[in-house]
């Protein structure tokens, strides 16, 4: 929670440099360097510090991404997508709990923080080259 609480300031201040397409992009990498951290170092004061990464970088995410749906979203479709938008993150969120049980059954709890950390970076580098792609198209 303190992550976040000082994240979305910082994320303020970095909004006037920084594109928020770069600022979600970061957050999803930071998210990928804290679950990392929080996996490979069995440390209370890594665990500490890998969750004030993670929340700091999800406030790299939560306002960009929100400004970057309503931009992007025509007025009188907003609510129709911000709706859809909330139920896709709860069912993500049940989704996710199920299946990290099962992989933590099959592959162990460490390993799937090591493949949620390696999703995140794809997920990261996988939007740098597709917007990347589409801005200079």
């Amino acid at each position: 929670g303190v992550g976040m609480l000082l994240g979305t300031q910082v994320v303020r201040r970095l909004s006037t440099q920084a594109s928020d397409t770069t600022l979600v992009l970061s957050g999803l990498a930071g998210i990928g360097g804290g679950v990392l951290l929080l996996g490979a170092v069995p440390h209370i004061a890594a665990a500490l510090a890998s969750t004030f990464i993670i929340g700091f970088a999800f406030g790299a995410i939560l306002v960009p991404a929100q400004t970057l749906i309503q931009r992007e979203t025509p007025h009188d479709m907003l609510g129709r997508v911000g709706s859809t938008n909330a139920s896709v993150i709860f069912l993500g969120q049940i989704l996710g709990l199920v299946v990290s049980g099962v992989l933590a059954e099959l592959v162990g709890v460490r390993m799937v923080f090591f493949l949620c950390a390696a999703l995140s970076v794809a997920l990261a580098l996988g939007g740098r080259v597709f917007l990347g792609s589409r801005v200079h198209s």
